[in-house]
């Protein structure tokens, strides 16, 4: 009796886990050793930063210096809500307000000079006037988006909605040029484009130094982490276990002043580790 024929065997590719059962095979371990380090210490940049941020830790700027700060377990579904807004805008390239070289008239600090690149020409009454503009300030005259042209010709307030936050063209010009807290755009000292100042809010006019040195800062993040409650923390390397600010919204874990995932300091962990192998391997034949 004859047998049916069978189809053949078709040889394609090999299946994933072939491959890299032939890689781990194949592959020194030496090498193998370095590739897991460099996956692990890149992996753990992004990871280990992200699983600290769930226990409150932020890092801000405030000037030139990094600050540590925690905000309390109560208050993090609002921290993460806060994250979200904050990489939209990282995402699309919004910046806050940035504090020129030249900001307080005469050393006031009751006025904040605001940016030149915040006026545009409009027509008022049929007449050409260049004044300030932004998407994020409510005022008499200020309009919704900057392209349609609107300036203020009366105080204005910080007022930002969903529109003005994250969509393309305003956001950018919103944030840039929005009066940051404590202050607010005061049209009577607004002279032209090259003397025109935001003003602070009269309840903290009283205490302004103390205001600005204490709790004033243009990054709008920042004074979401004082509003949620944020407590700074030392960031003490001569404990055992600690948290210090590598960047911007990156606390590291470390152990005295060594980050537990550095990737300089793991390489001589294993450079030292083989080493040593090397030089006992040497002893026993020797001895």
């Amino acid at each position: 009796m004859m047998k049916a024929n069978r189809p053949a065997k078709i040889q394609g590719i090999p299946a994933i886990n072939e491959l890299v059962l032939t890689f781990l095979n194949t592959t020194p371990k030496p090498i193998l050793l370095l590739i897991f380090l460099l996956l692990t210490t890149t992996l753990a940049t992004f990871i280990l930063p992200a699983m600290l941020n769930l226990f409150g830790y932020e890092c801000v700027a405030v000037g030139s210096e990094l600050r540590l700060y925690q905000v309390p377990m109560d208050k993090l579904a609002e921290k993460t809500l806060s994250d979200a807004r904050q990489g939209v805008r990282g995402f699309f390239g919004f910046e806050d307000y940035q504090l020129p070289d030249d900001p307080f008239p005469n050393g006031d600090k009751r006025f904040l000079r605001v940016p030149p690149e915040c006026f545009i020409e409009a027509d008022i009454s049929g007449e050409n006037q260049i004044g300030y503009s932004s998407a994020c300030v409510d005022c008499n005259k200020s309009g919704l988006f900057r392209y349609w042209g609107s300036i203020c010709t009366s105080d204005g307030f910080y007022d930002p909605n969903l529109v003005t936050s994250y969509w393309i063209g305003t956001a950018n010009y919103c944030y840039v040029c929005a009066p940051p807290n404590p202050y607010y755009y005061n049209h009577s000292y607004c002279y032209d484009n090259d003397q025109c100042f935001f003003r602070i809010l009269p309840e903290y006019e009283g205490d302004v130094d103390a205001v600005i040195d204490s709790s004033f800062q243009a990054n709008y993040y920042y004074q979401n982490i004082l509003n949620l409650g944020g407590v700074q923390r030392p960031q003490d390397d001569t404990e055992f276990v600690n948290v210090q600010c590598e960047d911007v919204n990156k606390p590291q874990l470390y152990f005295f002043n060594i980050k537990v995932f550095d990737r300089t300091m793991w390489i001589y962990l294993i450079v030292a580790y083989f080493l040593i192998s090397l030089a006992f391997m040497w002893y026993s034949v020797v001895l």
